[in-house]
């Protein structure tokens, strides 16, 4: 899951992240700080959207091969 720090539902994410967890079903969380909803789109502008569109790969592959 990723969540920004720039969005007035940053601590609802964390929350949201924590309730599978809670439920032993694993998660990872990553949180972006300082940038936007809309930063994943704007791979050619932000830095950051990159790196967090390749763990999200990342992520997934990991997971659809578990």
């Amino acid at each position: 899951m990723c969540s920004l720090t720039l969005r007035f539902l940053a601590d609802e994410g964390r929350q949201y992240a924590a309730r599978p967890e809670d439920a032993d079903v694993p998660v990872s969380l990553c949180v972006y700080a300082g940038m936007i909803h809309e930063f994943l789109g704007m791979g050619n502008m932000v830095a950051e959207a990159g790196e967090a569109c390749a763990r999200i790969a990342g992520e997934l592959a990991r997971t659809m091969r578990a």
